[in-house]
């Protein structure tokens, strides 16, 4: 019972206390929004200026994986032909494209060069 009192009682008067570590939090908060919060901002930006500058005659890859030439566009839709000699064409929405076809990157030589 009596450590019991002794636990209970108050820290001596001289004893430094700290206070609560506001630089720690604020340091925290801002390595969290460089590296989290920040690039996902710009990752949605980039993503809404590739949607908005979709046009037709784009060679574009859903985020299926089909690969089609945009046909026809609107607010919501776009129409992809997908397949020449068929002239198949599939509707989806906007937001499922996942970005450009990537084009083949020239290919550099590693000749030596001459003198």
């Amino acid at each position: 019972m009596l450590s019991i009192a002794l636990l209970v009682q108050d820290a001596p008067k001289d004893a430094a206390t700290p206070g609560f570590p506001w630089p720690l939090l604020l340091g925290f908060a801002a390595i969290f929004y460089f590296m989290m919060i920040r690039p996902q901002m710009k990752e949605q930006k980039r993503r809404r200026e590739m949607l908005g500058g979709l046009k037709k005659n784009d060679k574009v890859v859903t985020s299926g994986g089909m690969i089609g030439t945009i046909v026809a566009l609107d607010d919501n839709e776009v129409t992809l032909k997908v397949d020449d000699s068929n002239n198949v064409r599939i509707h989806f929405l906007r937001s499922a494209i996942a970005g450009p076809v990537p084009t083949a990157a020239p290919e550099t030589t590693t000749e030596p060069a001459t003198k």
